[in-house]
């Protein structure tokens, strides 16, 4: 009897506390507000918001939380981009404002480029597979 009257109120509750649960853990996890982040390398600053929002779930439903934090790690979805990451100097990339470097075919490699690119701009350069597009240019273009 007791039972009966108190199962409507506990399985409300119980639906809620799930809800939330799925609501903490979707926003907390880094890998799923910045996807971008998938892949890169691990290690720099740690992403304040995101560690926050994982702690959240950690200190609220801790099978949740601890799967943000380790889903989070392990892809580096936790750590901010390195400093300059995704800006340019000019709004607008000018064809005419770009540089031409002349590399032979024979000495052309991935390597190669991230050598050459490094010295042009100064800047470590790490040409990762897939995370770059590949295009010969014709006559015209060079």
């Amino acid at each position: 009897m007791i039972l009966n009257r108190w199962f409507p109120i506990l399985r409300r509750l119980v639906v809620s506390l799930v809800i939330v649960a799925i609501g903490v853990y979707s926003l907390g996890c880094g890998a799923i507000l910045h996807p971008s982040r998938i892949g890169q390398e691990r290690h720099g600053s740690i992403d304040p918001a995101i560690c926050i929002l994982d702690g959240l779930g950690l200190l609220l439903f801790f099978v949740p939380g601890a799967i943000a934090f380790a889903v989070d790690f392990g892809t580096g979805a936790i750590y901010l981009p390195p400093e300059g990451y995704g800006q340019l100097e000019n709004e607008s990339l000018d064809p005419s404002q770009c540089e031409v470097i002349r590399v032979p075919p024979e000495e052309l490699s991935r390597e190669k480029l991230e050598t050459v690119l490094s010295e042009r701009t100064g800047k470590p350069v790490q040409l990762t597979p897939g995370s770059y597009n590949v295009e010969r240019l014709n006559e015209e273009q060079a």
